[in-house]
This record gives structure tokens, C-alpha cells and sequence, in this order.
């Protein structure tokens, strides 16, 4: 994703005013870029155009802000460079002009893809930027950061004069035919403190709107972010007090010293045999007649069994455990969805949960540092405050030093609450 040259935060947060912006880590330099053909490009060490083809230039982030990179789908074959079509116009072939000249040198190929400039192809480049906003506000991007280089050139580069003309007097003919509203939400990867007053040169003075729309947008984006905190705080309240959450908590919790399906066996498969693991053992009932159980606080490492049972029952989430699928509890996310559970773990919605404070109730899913695809992985609910319970109950996270890495926090929340949620505009 794309970083933007124009933070909103800072707009808010310091000043109306445009020079009281600060820039990020990427438009940091003051320095602007050149022009290499029409293309937005770097200097070099020594201080040269480098050529847009090259890859340090084509990867960068900023040059991306000024439409396509001169990428490989771009070349036109040895000795032949492809003008901007941005700039210059599609051409025939919808990539633009291929001119025959030294493709390292930028005065060469900026006058070579000059002379293929006439006031006919200008205008049609004019009427299709005109068209299209996007393309129309990185053309804007293109015409004032050449302005900035070309003031920048202690005797001006070769190309500049005649280049910055038709950049300017496009940009001019375009804002006369073009709401600058329309270009609004593509010029955040434009403009930029260092060229606000070279773009409201050449657009009629744009900048001053544009202003106003981010506050106006930034209202909007924190207005619509307030209201669907609280419904996502509300929905999250609900599914803890709700009262098939504490059907589940109370099942699961009771499961943990019954050996469910042979669990305290140490052979599932042979029936016949009686061999039982160490957190089980033999306990009289109250008729005297002795009942296999096991301990509370042991495991029996059949954790998604445990949980699948604590979903299981009248009023419950299932009828069965066999209703939800899956053998290791890596593989667990899955099913809860299909139940109507959702991930909040690392949801923007839920920026502070994490396995310590996640909400009572809420299912965990681990997957097994190191191993193939996680296997097998663990399962819990948050049972209460520092307690979580599988097949057994624990008083902290079980993530047995950092080998179980937790890969999941679920949650069933209200789909009728949910559906009061609110676009966030566009950020």
C-alpha cells in the first residue's frame, strides 16, 4: 500500500495551513526528483538523471505516486526509449511513443520525445486526462514536481523550458475544463508541502479546497470510527453476558474431570483395553460403584475434543460434536466460522486484544512452533478471568513457553448489532 505524501493526521492535529505539514519518511529529502522522458525519476550519486528504467528507480515508493513505473512491459527494443504516455500521449499502440535515441542520457530523450510533441497530440492528451481523475491529478503530480527540478538546475536542464511549457499550460487548460472536487480523492498521493505553491499555479489554486476536504473527510473518517467502536464494545459486551456463552463456559468447565469418548485411555482403539493415563483414576460414586475421572487441572492432549464437547448440547451451538469438524485444533478457525464465530486477533476493530485480556468466553487457536502447517496445534475458552479451559483448566494462556503460538481469538458476535455498522470513508 501506497504511503501518502499528505498525512491527514498532522493536517488535524497542528494547523489548517499547509506549511505546518509534516512529511514522511519518504518525502523527508527536500530535493526534488527529475525528469528523465516525461517519467518522474532519482539522481544518482554523482547528481545524474538516472534512466526510469532502472530498477532502484521503478521500485521506488515515491515514483509510484506519478502513475505507472517504466516497467519491462514498457520497452521498446535496443537504442529506442518509450516516452511518458502520461505526458506525451498513448501512441498508437496505447503505451506510448518509442523514440530512437541514448536511453541513459535524459536530455536526449527528453528532446527526442519532445519533437514528437505537437499541439494536436497535445490537446488529445488533454481531453482524455480530462476523463479521468486519477491519471488527471498524477499529471498534476508530473507537471509540478518537473517545475521544482527545473527551478532547482542552476542552468536549467537542456529540455527544461520546453517541457515545463507544455506541462504547465496542459495543466492550466485542464483545470479550466475539470472540477478540481473530482481530482480530490487521488491528490493525497500528490501534493506535498514542497510543491502546494506550484500546484496552485498551474490549476487555478487547488490546494486551498483540497484542504477543506481533508479536514471535512477526517470528520467523517472519526465520526464513523467513534460510532462503530461502540458497536463493536456493545456486541462484544453482549456475546460475553450472553446466555449461550455461559452455557458453553459452564459445559466445558464441567467436562474437565470426565473422560469423554475413552479420553482417559491410554488406547483409544482397543476397547478391551484398560490401561488409563496419569491424570486419571478410579473414584467411587455415590452408589459405591467405582467411575473413571480425572483430574481437573491435567490434560488428557485432546483439547479440541474438550472444546468441540463445551460447544455441544441443548441451547449450546451444536447438537454434536460431530457438527464440527476437524481433527487438530490448529484447524480449528474454520468451523468457528461456520458457527458465526470471527477472528478478532489482530482485527483493527480490536486493536488491545490478545490472549491475556481477550474477552471471557472467547475461543483461542494455537498453532505448534516449528511444526508442519502447526500441527497439532491447541484450543481453549477464556473461562474466567485467568482461566482457560480445554480438557483441562489452566490459569494463564497455554502457550507452554512460547511453543504454542496463538493464531486466533474467536468471538460470536451479534449479527444484528453488527449490521448498524458505518463505512469508514476511504483513508
Amino acid at each position: 500500500m501506497k504511503k501518502l505524501i499528505y498525512p491527514f493526521i498532522v493536517l488535524i492535529a497542528v494547523s489548517v495551513s499547509m506549511s505546518s505539514f509534516a512529511l514522511d519518511d519518504n518525502s523527508g529529502d527536500s530535493r526534488p526528483m527529475c525528469n528523465f522522458g516525461g517519467w518522474m525519476s532519482l539522481f544518482d550519486k554523482e547528481g545524474n538523471c538516472m534512466p526510469p528504467w532502472k530498477r532502484f528507480v521503478k521500485e521506488d515508493d515515491g515514483i509510484a505516486d506519478f502513475g505507472q513505473p517504466y516497467t519491462s512491459k514498457f520497452s521498446c527494443g535496443k537504442n529506442l526509449f518509450r516516452c511518458n504516455p502520461l505526458v506525451f500521449g498513448p501512441a498508437n499502440d496505447g503505451k506510448g511513443h518509442c523514440v530512437l535515441t541514448n536511453d541513459k542520457d535524459a536530455n536526449l530523450a527528453t528532446k527526442a520525445c519532445l519533437e514528437k510533441s505537437n499541439p494536436k497530440a497535445i490537446q488529445e492528451q488533454i481531453v482524455r486526462l480530462s476523463k479521468d481523475p486519477e491519471k488527471h491529478a498524477q499529471f498534476i503530480g508530473v507537471a509540478a514536481e518537473t517545475i521544482r527540478f527545473c527551478k532547482s538546475q542552476t542552468g536549467g536542464a537542456e529540455y527544461c523550458n520546453e517541457l515545463e511549457s507544455i506541462l504547465s499550460s496542459s495543466s492550466k487548460r485542464l483545470a479550466d475544463c475539470t472540477k478540481g472536487s473530482d481530482l480530490y480523492d487521488f491528490l493525497p498521493f500528490v501534493v506535498s508541502p514542497l510543491n502546494e505553491d506550484e500546484i496552485n499555479q498551474i490549476t487555478n489554486n487547488l490546494v486551498p479546497g483540497f484542504e477543506k476536504y481533508l479536514i471535512e473527510k477526517q470528520r467523517k473518517i472519526d465520526e464513523a470510527k467513534a460510532h462503530n467502536k461502540l458497536i463493536y464494545d456493545k456486541a462484544l459486551a453482549t456475546f460475553v453476558g450472553a446466555p449461550k456463552t455461559a452455557l458453553m463456559i459452564k459445559t466445558i468447565k464441567g467436562n474437565t474431570t470426565k473422560c469423554l469418548d475413552r479420553s482417559c485411555y491410554r488406547d483409544q482403539k482397543d476397547k478391551t483395553s484398560k490401561s488409563i493415563k496419569g491424570n486419571a483414576y478410579w473414584k467411587k460414586n455415590a452408589k459405591g460403584k467405582n467411575r473413571l475421572v480425572k483430574k481437573a487441572h491435567g490434560s488428557l492432549a485432546f483439547c479440541y475434543r474438550y472444546v468441540k464437547y463445551g460447544l455441544t448440547g441443548k441451547d449450546n451451538y451444536v447438537d454434536s460434536k460431530w457438527d464440527i469438524g476437524g481433527v487438530n485444533a490448529v484447524h480449528a478457525g474454520k468451523y468457528l466460522k461456520d458457527l458465526g464465530f470471527q477472528n478478532i486477533m489482530n482485527d483493527p476493530n480490536f486493536p488491545d486484544v490478545d490472549i491475556h485480556n481477550a474477552p471471557i468466553g472467547s475461543i483461542i487457536v494455537y498453532k505448534k512452533k516449528g511444526a508442519a502447517k502447526g500441527r497439532p496445534g491447541h484450543i481453549e475458552i477464556k473461562t474466567a478471568e485467568d482461566e482457560y479451559t480445554s480438557d483441562f483448566i489452566n490459569d494463564s494462556p497455554t502457550t507452554v513457553g512460547g511453543q504454542r503460538i496463538p493464531i486466533g481469538i474467536y468471538v460470536d458476535l451479534p449479527k444484528d448489532q453488527l449490521s448498524k455498522l458505518v463505512e469508514v470513508p476511504n483513508e
